[in-house]
Order: structure tokens, then sequence, then C-alpha cells
């Protein structure tokens, strides 16, 4: 029996609509370096990047483009 705890499941923010704009990815939002190294990161900093993203697609439909 492996009583050895499981890490968190690593539960990617993509939607898979990839691609860069500004450094940034249209689909998840999240930055070059910050996709390269999902896999590498801490829970913590992943929970971190979420929490960023969902507040920035909550304050997105208040962004207006210049005419």
């Amino acid at each position: 029996m492996n009583n050895n705890p499981t890490p968190k499941q690593i539960v990617s923010p993509c939607i898979g609509n990839c691609k860069l704009i500004d450094n940034a990815c249209v689909g998840c939002k999240r930055t070059l370096i910050q996709i390269t190294n999902w896999r590498t990161m801490s829970s913590q900093q992943r929970d971190q990047i979420i929490s960023e993203l969902n507040e920035k697609r909550s304050l997105a439909p208040l962004q207006t483009s210049a005419p």
C-alpha cells in the first residue's frame, strides 16, 4: 500500500486557442514565461496565476478600445 500523498494535479488554464500577442496568449492570457514554466511551478504559484487570470477575465468586458 502506498501511503505517500499525491501531489496536487496540474490543471492548466489553456483553452486551446493558442496565439501569442504582446508576449501573452490570446486564449488563456498567460505570458510565454508562465506557459513555459507551468509544469515546474509549485501549486501555490499556479494557483496565484489562475487567480490573476480570473481577475483579468472578469475585468475584460470593462475594457474598451480606442476608436
